[in-house]
């Protein structure tokens, strides 16, 4: 059995629809996380870190995928919350695009100054000190809020 198989069947065990095209639509984007240590997809892959829990609209039963299969088969958007956070990750003085504060704003894991704050200087490329501090400081928050 294929990983996009295996996939199917894990989504349609847990989804109202027999027929995965209406299946896949019931999910949506719950939360997003960075594993520290390896999991498995339910498609079978091996080892993954970027993980999306998804949550189903009307059985509101959760479950957790890989970002890949999310993007690739569900067709949910997270490539761009990950891909922000693997930029910001390797530069803490780098900025979150705008996807990830929202997403971040959303979770409660900035609060509304610090989201206000943020969308003010995210685009400016001369800080001054205490703005790059409290920059680097959400940065690092954010980031904590999302690895497990």
């Amino acid at each position: 059995m294929s990983n996009q198989q295996k996939l199917h069947e894990h989504i349609l065990c847990l989804s109202q629809s027999d027929d995965w095209e209406h299946a896949r639509s019931e999910w949506r984007l719950y939360q997003i996380y960075h594993s520290e240590t390896s999991l498995t997809c339910p498609c079978g892959q091996y080892p993954i870190n970027e993980i999306c829990v998804i949550v189903n609209q009307f059985t509101n039963v959760t479950t957790e995928v890989g970002n890949v299969c999310v993007n690739n088969f569900l067709q949910i958007a997270s490539n761009d919350l990950f891909k922000s956070v693997r930029y910001v990750r390797e530069d803490a003085g780098r900025s979150f695009n705008v996807a990830m504060i929202e997403y971040a704003h959303q979770q409660r894991f900035i609060n509304d100054w610090e989201y206000k704050f943020y969308n003010d200087i995210r685009r400016k490329r001369a800080l001054t000190g205490r703005q790059k501090e409290k920059k680097i400081q959400v940065n690092e928050k954010i980031l904590k809020c999302i690895t497990r």
